[in-house]
């Protein structure tokens, strides 16, 4: 699958996007333990302003959560719209989000930004969500600096 961008990445990012998306294929069927496979057991998720949820720490705790949250909302996906590094070790996503209610029935949907920084080995150890792109490009910006 290739996706916006695809022909001016770097090798890094080429591997990058199709690990991602390979991942999220697992995540849009609801199989999570497939899904973060490739994270570090001591993952860290946090999620944007607003949301239900603010941080949660460790993959078995991640997993639990989308488990429950996608019994509550019902049927949802994540497409991704663009890719982009920020450094060695920081990626960013951003992504198209539709589902529909569990109970309603109502479909919705929105965008979320994703900064991902990956450990040495390549596992996922962090995820910082984002409703705005710039404020993910920023975040990624300072992240980048400070290390």
């Amino acid at each position: 699958m290739s996706g916006p961008g695809a022909e001016q990445e770097s090798e890094r990012l080429r591997a990058f996007r199709a690990a991602t998306e390979k991942l999220l294929e697992a995540f849009n069927e609801g199989d999570y333990e497939r899904a973060f496979s490739g994270s570090s057991e001591n993952l860290e998720q946090i999620f944007p302003k607003g949301f239900v949820q603010d941080r949660l720490v460790g993959r078995r705790a991640v997993i639990k959560f989308f488990e429950e949250f996608r019994d509550d909302v019902g049927k949802w996906r994540l497409t991704p719209t663009e890719y982009l590094e920020a450094g060695p070790e920081t990626f960013i996503v951003g992504y198209e989000a539709q589902g529909i209610g569990q109970t309603t029935g109502i479909a919705s949907g929105f965008e979320e930004w994703d900064v991902i920084e990956v450990d040495s080995e390549g596992r996922t150890r962090r995820i910082r969500q984002f409703w705005d792109r710039d404020e993910a490009l920023a975040a990624a910006a300072e992240r980048e600096s400070a290390a």
